[in-house]
């Protein structure tokens, strides 16, 4: 796709959802005029994002360095996971969580009075889902990657527990460290526990919050759709209008057209009558 055609992007997913099918239609048709065949079908295919992965590609298009930030601070949070599975007495992973989590609160607020400028205040639970998708960009690289592009058509998923630490490895303490004696290991091992058991139920408010917020979306979808049937119905019933008033025109021109025959023949019967008499 040609660079030119970046700004149009991101106008798209930063502009509200509603306007999105006709805005995105319309840059693939300037793409393919263009020449850029490849381009047109690829923006062609993006679909019309809901409300929550709106507000976070807005976020991510208007206050990229705070998400990033956010996703720094899941970097330093992942790490302190692994110094904590590895029996690291000062894996600052309380302090990390933490700090993540005070910067997925913030961000949410950020998007819900991004999205207020053009659309209603976000629900509590479009709100929460909002966190989740953030929560998500910051346990995992590759939801990183999508959240930053701005360019979400869904909100994402919840981790599960940590994140995605899948190969992680154990990381080797300073040999200047203290071993560990068996009651600091217990007491590691019952932090992590209570840590992994604390992610799992915010995992699963959070995925419940998503599923609210999906409810939501089929909701505004079904009032959408009723609206666009009334909307139709009302057009529908117009035309039928216009179609009657059609008729009644056409057969009243009808009849002009036959007076006007008839005031045709009965002037040339007259001028022939004329014609006789000189």
């Amino acid at each position: 796709m040609a660079n030119d055609a970046e700004p149009d992007l991101r106008a798209l997913f930063d502009a509200p959802p509603a306007g999105f099918v006709v805005q995105r239609d319309a840059l693939a048709k300037r793409l393919k005029a263009d020449g850029d065949a490849k381009g047109a079908a690829e923006v062609k295919a993006l679909k019309r994002p809901t409300v929550v992965a709106w507000a976070v590609n807005r976020l991510a298009l208007r206050r990229g360095d705070d998400v990033a930030r956010l996703l720094e601070a899941g970097a330093v949070l992942r790490k302190s996971q692994r110094l904590a599975v590895s029996g690291s007495r000062d894996s600052g992973l309380r302090k990390a969580a933490d700090a993540r989590r005070a910067a997925i609160e913030a961000l949410a607020g950020m998007a819900s009075d991004l999205v207020a400028e053009d659309l209603p205040p976000l629900t509590e639970a479009q709100r929460t889902a909002v966190a989740t998708t953030l929560e998500a960009a910051s346990a995992d690289a590759g939801a990183a990657d999508l959240v930053l592009a701005g360019r979400l058509q869904r909100e994402l998923e919840a981790p599960s527990g940590f994140g995605d630490l899948g190969g992680m490895e154990v990381v080797d303490l300073d040999d200047s460290e203290p071993a560990l004696d068996e009651s600091d290991e217990e007491d590691g091992a019952a932090e992590a526990e209570a840590e992994a058991r604390e992610a799992r139920e915010r995992a699963l408010a959070d995925a419940r919050a998503a599923v609210a917020a999906g409810e939501a979306d089929v909701a505004e979808a079904r009032e959408g759709a009723a609206e666009a049937r009334q909307e139709l119905t009302e057009v529908e019933e117009q035309l039928a209008a216009l179609q009657d008033r059609a008729d009644r025109l056409r057969e009243r021109a009808t009849t002009q057209q036959r007076r006007a025959d008839e005031a045709d023949e009965a002037l040339a019967a007259a001028q022939r009558t004329l014609d006789s008499l000189l």
